[in-house]
């Protein structure tokens, strides 16, 4: 095990705290209170698996076990997908602007930027090059 490692991912982890705890209060909320209502439960569920990859890849790094191609691109998709679901599923008030939308979705993209760019540094590790080109 790698200590640096460990103190890289838990540093990352910790400045994004605020967006991975927003993000699976959102999920979990979507797929509680909007039952029925298969896009919103879809959002919430592809966060929750893109998080779950992002732990898995994040400790393997940390035991330096090369996982393969599968939880990255399992992960990079599920994270993508709930990212274009977002202006769906998210519960904002019609009333609003889409400027107000935006605005979230940056200021989740800034809080959760330590952990986008640990799942960016850890796909090459795990075996998916960006550029189309895998190893």
């Amino acid at each position: 095990m790698s200590l640096s490692r460990l103190a890289v991912v838990l540093g990352c982890y910790l400045l994004s705290g605020w967006a991975l705890l927003a993000s699976l209060m959102l999920a979990g909320g979507l797929m509680v209170m909007e039952r029925g209502q298969p896009l919103a439960m879809a959002g919430g569920a592809l966060v929750l698996l893109a998080w779950i990859c992002h732990l898995m890849m994040s400790l393997n790094w940390v035991l330096d076990r090369r996982m393969g191609r599968g939880i990255p691109v399992v992960g990079t998709l599920a994270a993508l997908g709930s990212a274009l679901l977002w202006p769906w599923v998210f519960p904002w008030d019609p009333r609003s602007g889409a400027g107000e939308l935006l605005s979230a979705s940056g200021l989740g993209l800034v809080l959760a930027l330590p952990s986008v760019l640990l799942a960016l540094w850890l796909l090459p590790f795990h075996g998916l090059r960006l550029g189309g080109r895998v190893r």
